[in-house]
């Protein structure tokens, strides 16, 4: 968000500097019959260990800063109670299958290797769910490969058939702004000096609700 000193004056926000001017997202597309459901959102946040992946020597290898988003105090979604998603393998799988265990058209079949998660579809059939990654090939890191690759491999532990696909650079702004192509986005976003995060978010900004037509 554009800085501002009353802001930081706040006490309703904790301020946080980064002394990097660029952050590596994974964008998550909300409208798709899977990712629409609260419950499995928490579920996919707990199987994708991100301190695992900053500490991987096949991904970042310790250099990168994890980052939170902002939640106030006074937030509806603020929860004190919330636990650490720095969790182990067996006990994010455990957390995530518990979120889900409530919802009737999410379930679990097999075991091991042979877990597989399906969802009721309007029709009442059960499929396989899919989420499809894509990434700009033309500007990703080894590194960043590597974190790509142990995100899908979290989450096909779990039973998602997941495909990661790379664009290339001629289509990729095209891409980003049609969500209907894609389940989960990586991008690396550098906010250039004396650039705000409003040119990519605001009301005219490249990558809103507006620019994607969703």
């Amino acid at each position: 968000i554009p800085y501002r000193s009353d802001l930081a004056k706040s006490e309703r926000l904790a301020m946080k500097s980064y002394t990097n001017n660029s952050v590596n997202l994974l964008f998550i597309n909300h409208n798709n019959k899977y990712l629409s459901n609260l419950n499995f959102r928490k579920a996919i946040a707990y199987l994708i260990n991100k301190e695992a992946i900053q500490e991987s020597r096949a991904a970042f290898n310790t250099r990168c800063t994890l980052i939170d988003s902002p939640v106030t105090l006074q937030s509806s979604r603020f929860n004190p109670y919330i636990e650490g998603y720095d969790l182990s393998e067996k006990k994010a799988m455990k957390k995530a299958k518990k979120l889900l265990s409530s919802e009737e058209n999410f379930k679990f079949e097999g075991k091991g290797k042979r877990q597989k998660l399906f969802f009721k579809d309007k029709n009442n059939g059960w499929e396989q769910v899919q989420l499809r990654i894509v990434y700009n090939y033309s500007t990703v890191s080894e590194s960043e490969r590597g974190a790509i690759k142990q995100i899908g491999e979290a989450l096909e532990k779990a039973g998602i058939d997941v495909k990661v696909k790379s664009i290339n650079a001629a289509n990729w702004e095209k891409r980003q702004n049609n969500p209907s192509t894609w389940h989960l986005l990586y991008d690396r976003i550098t906010v250039d000096e004396g650039q705000s995060l409003y040119n990519w978010y605001g009301e005219k900004g490249r990558f809103n609700k507006k620019s994607t037509k969703y």
